[in-house]
């Protein structure tokens, strides 16, 4: 989806998606991911582990 109806978005809102998608992912709200959360279907998390090839 379009970020600000546009086909790309700006580096600074990539930053903020992602850090709205770590702190969905941060269960506890103590800004440190535990393994169960980062094992989490987030789709940050989801996206880290498919380029790191963590599974």
């Amino acid at each position: 989806m379009p970020l600000c109806g546009r086909q790309v978005g700006d580096i600074g809102e990539h930053r903020h998606a992602i850090i709205l998608d770590y702190r969905r992912a941060d269960l506890d709200d103590n800004m440190l991911l535990t393994e169960e959360e980062s094992l989490g279907g987030f789709s940050i998390m989801v996206a880290f582990r498919a380029a790191l090839k963590v599974d």
